[in-house]
């Protein structure tokens, strides 16, 4: 039997396709189509309330106990979900975050969190990630990044 079905998952910032983007004209021709189902959904950044639930869920402890690391989490990221990630990977490397095997739960010092730097957007997040491989690693980057997008 053969399947007339297909499932496509997109993203983009809308923030980077204005009206002229080809992405946009593209997506109003999807969407003109009588035979195609386009359903766009828009996610923002994660109140304070939500980053506190994810942290709760991620680390396994009590809502009400992770309150002052989400909201120093929250405001060093302003409820980016990939910088929230990105940073709860960060202070966990610099143990600002971790488990203490003598208290069986999740510590945290909030002072050390609350001084950490952050990076300003995605690029310069990823810059930082990518300066941390080993150099062989940054040259097989380089080299795969002349291959291009296509």
């Amino acid at each position: 039997a053969e399947s007339k079905s297909l499932f496509f998952m997109g993203s983009y910032r809308d923030n980077e396709v204005n009206e002229t983007h080809p992405l946009t004209a593209m997506l109003h021709r999807i969407d003109s189509n009588n035979h195609v189902n386009l359903t766009k959904i828009n996610v923002g950044n994660l109140t304070r309330e939500i980053t506190n639930e994810l942290i709760s869920d991620a680390i396994q402890t009590p809502p009400q106990l992770t309150q002052s690391l989400s909201i120093a989490v929250h405001r060093k990221t302003s409820g980016n979900v990939l910088f929230i990630l990105q940073f709860l990977s960060s202070i966990c490397e610099e143990e600002f975050l971790f488990f203490s095997s003598e208290l069986k739960q999740w510590q945290w010092n909030t002072e050390m969190i609350e001084s950490k730097k952050i990076a300003d957007n995605a690029i310069e997040l990823m810059l930082r990630k990518i300066l941390q491989l080993p150099r062989h690693a940054q040259c097989a980057l380089k080299l795969m990044a002349c291959l291009g997008h296509y």
